[in-house]
């Protein structure tokens, strides 16, 4: 969250039951124009295999920009 104020973001804390969706529909809602993630290990193989929910999330806001750290 610290970096996300470094930046000049605001952070959000969000709850749902899927989290790319609660993200994504956020937002659309609020005109956000740029997300900043954190991404798990995953193998390469395990996110073609099972998308998660990072991939979900960038399939799911394709006009905005979405920024992943880590991973």
């Amino acid at each position: 969250l610290s970096l996300a104020r470094q930046l000049g973001g605001v952070p959000v804390e969000l709850k749902g039951a899927d989290v790319a969706a609660a993200v994504a529909e956020y937002a659309r809602r609020t005109a956000v124009t740029h997300v900043l993630v954190g991404r798990s290990r995953r193998g390469r193989l395990a996110r073609v295999l099972r998308p998660g929910p990072l991939d979900r999330l960038v399939a799911g806001l394709p006009d905005v920009d979405v920024t992943v750290c880590g991973g």
